[in-house]
């Protein structure tokens, strides 16, 4: 089974609207802590804010002066995007749970999305989300039923990993935010 194309969801969202003015740049690195690619949308202007609720609180994840830090590990089913505010500060981890990923012609990094997500909110915890997306998405026949099984166990992995702070690409990506440029 072949995932619907809609779900196939690139790094540099160009169809989002939201953003109407923006800067983005893809970095391929190999250290000894990351490999893979890691992008970076700096959000200069938006038509209004984005909002979301989580863990009783509303706060902003994209603004005008936000930045989107994106990682894609090489050989792991997922990507991690860190949301920053304009001040430099984590508002959000969000983890896409994926068929699959790679890089396009153009070098422009993609994922499979497979409906299931991992929220983290700085000193709130972490929580699966989306868990109604996949089931609507294995009854409309988008994803079989192994994948639904590999999506919650990876997530399921991926959470108790960060449940036991043994998840190091959340305190990376605070890093790589900072040396961006030296990556």
């Amino acid at each position: 089974m072949k995932l619907a194309a809609s779900r196939r969801k690139y790094a540099d969202r160009t169809r989002w609207m939201r953003v109407t003015k923006r800067k983005f740049t893809v970095k391929e690195v190999e250290t000894r802590a990351f490999t893979g690619y890691v992008t970076r949308l700096e959000i200069l202007k938006v038509k209004k804010p984005l909002y979301v609720s989580e863990f009783g609180k509303q706060f902003a994840i994209a603004d005008d002066g936000y930045t989107w830090l994106q990682h894609f590990p090489e050989g792991e089913k997922y990507c991690l995007t860190t949301m920053f505010t304009a001040k430099g500060k984590v508002a959000h981890w969000y983890l896409d749970i994926a068929h699959k990923t790679g890089v396009d012609d153009a070098g422009i990094p993609w994922w499979d999305d497979l409906y299931l997500d991992i929220i983290v909110v700085p000193g709130k915890g972490a929580k699966i989300v989306d868990e109604d997306d996949l089931e609507q998405a294995l009854a409309k026949e988008k994803v079989t039923k192994r994948m639904a099984k590999e999506a919650r166990a990876e997530a399921k992995r991926l959470k108790s990993l960060i449940d036991k702070e043994k998840f190091p690409l959340l305190a990376l990506s605070e890093k790589h935010y900072k040396q961006y440029d030296k990556l």
